[in-house]
């Protein structure tokens, strides 16, 4: 089994080729995990195509919450999510080929939101808590 984050969004793809299990560890929160997107939204930014975007819950979130950014904070966070770095793939982009090809997503916090977890982000992997 190998343990990673998602900067090293390689690693799914050469654990698979050679049968080994392969765990993303986020250290987010659950909410966090769930207002960041799930990976279509961070692969394409079809829902949030402004800075005022993420000031707000975003629309995948199916109840009334106020985990979001302030107004000043969204611009900064649409960048650095959206435009790629000099690898050539931005942070969201790592991030949505991370939850698509790991085959195991490890989560703190996971209490707080499992549900939308489930629906939203990982539908395909099986999540674990970390407390």
């Amino acid at each position: 089994m190998i343990l990673f984050d998602f900067a090293a969004c390689w690693i799914p793809a050469i654990a698979a080729r050679y049968g080994i299990t392969s765990v993303f560890f986020s250290p987010l929160s659950a909410a966090s995990s769930a207002y960041i997107g799930p990976p279509d939204e961070l692969r394409s930014f079809r829902l949030r195509t402004r800075p005022e975007d993420y000031a707000r819950a975003p629309e995948w979130i199916p109840f009334p919450s106020l985990v979001a950014y302030r107004p000043d904070q969204g611009t900064r966070f649409m960048q650095h999510v959206s435009i790629p770095d000099v690898s050539g793939i931005s942070t969201g982009q790592r991030r949505s080929k991370t939850l698509a090809e790991c085959d195991l997503v490890a989560l703190n916090f996971f209490d707080l939101y499992p549900k939308l977890l489930l629906d939203s982000e990982t539908s395909q992997q099986r999540l674990n808590p970390i407390p």
